[in-house]
């Protein structure tokens, strides 16, 4: 019997994305699966979209509620989920036809099965914002690079690594045998929290060498907002610190990340001494470079 895959679609006012999004859903060579399109208390025509997409395609499921942020809408469709596998779709992003079908045939081949904790993932394209068919390769390495995921995910995301939402193919059980979930009162890096929960798990790790998920490349979306990002950045690594204890590896990966992360932002003051030390000499150029440019002004 073929396994059923539930695609989470939470859409926050973008309902002009909404059609493309789960047309690359319908087109999926593998059938049976199940979309589950959540609106995350949109004010713009996302319900109308989603309630004429429901009507041609008996597979494709419409949730509604109050806006609570992206954590809390795809949390919202793991709740209603049925599926033995989970792909998340951010709205105004897209799947490539065969990415289902091949996830499901590297399982199949590795020998795993819905049973067993599993991390699928893939490479991506950057779509263009008007065309996300018109793509270029990512820019950011998406293979993981030390021997432990988690510590990629803490040290070296947004650096040297980085895995988008829809590269990810997750079995069910992680999300409801384990009960992982996204964190509500985490508003940007939320995938990152999320994905060091996950792997804490230590998963069957499989990867797909293609590109089979399209990533909108959106000026002024949430991810181009620096500040946001960093300050959410700063957030998920202090929420591990709290979590792991001082004397394990995360928690100094997580400390150093989170210093690093001050430091790029320039808030020296917020970091820890140790670290006012550590980047000591970027911090001094910094000023030095502030310094000698207010002198030419005043020239």
């Amino acid at each position: 019997m073929e396994v059923t895959i539930s695609v989470i679609i939470p859409c926050y006012n973008q309902a002009h994305f909404l059609n493309e999004s789960v047309g690359s859903v319908i087109v999926q060579t593998y059938g049976n699966w199940e979309c589950i399109i959540v609106n995350d208390g949109s004010d713009d025509d996302t319900e109308k979209v989603a309630l004429e997409i429901t009507q041609k395609d008996n597979r494709i499921k419409y949730v509604k509620k109050e806006n609570g942020g992206l954590s809390s809408a795809r949390n919202a469709g793991l709740n209603v989920a049925k599926g033995a596998y989970i792909q998340f779709l951010d709205a105004d992003d897209a799947l490539h036809p065969q990415k289902l079908e091949k996830h499901l045939a590297l399982i199949k081949k590795s020998g795993l099965s819905e049973d067993d904790l599993i991390a699928s993932y893939s490479e991506y394209y950057y779509g263009d914002q008007n065309d996300i068919y018109k793509t270029s390769p990512a820019t950011i390495n998406c293979r993981f690079i030390s021997d432990d995921p988690v510590k990629d995910f803490v040290l070296n995301w947004g650096n040297k690594f980085s895995i988008a939402a829809n590269s990810c193919f997750f079995s069910a059980n992680i999300f409801f045998s384990d009960g992982i979930r996204f964190d509500e009162e985490i508003t940007t890096c939320e995938d990152i929290d999320c994905w060091i929960r996950i792997f804490q798990l230590k998963p069957h790790i499989l990867f797909l060498e293609e590109q089979l998920a399209y990533y909108r490349n959106t000026p002024g979306s949430m991810s181009k907002n620096l500040e946001k990002v960093r300050n959410g950045h700063v957030k998920v690594m202090e929420k591990h610190m709290a979590l792991a204890g001082t004397r394990t590896p995360l928690y100094k990966w997580a400390r150093y990340k989170k210093n690093e992360v001050m430091f790029r932002d320039k808030k020296f003051g917020k970091m820890d001494w140790a670290y006012k030390l550590y980047f000591g000499k970027g911090i001094l150029s910094y000023y030095r470079s502030r310094f000698f440019a207010k002198l030419r002004l005043t020239k």
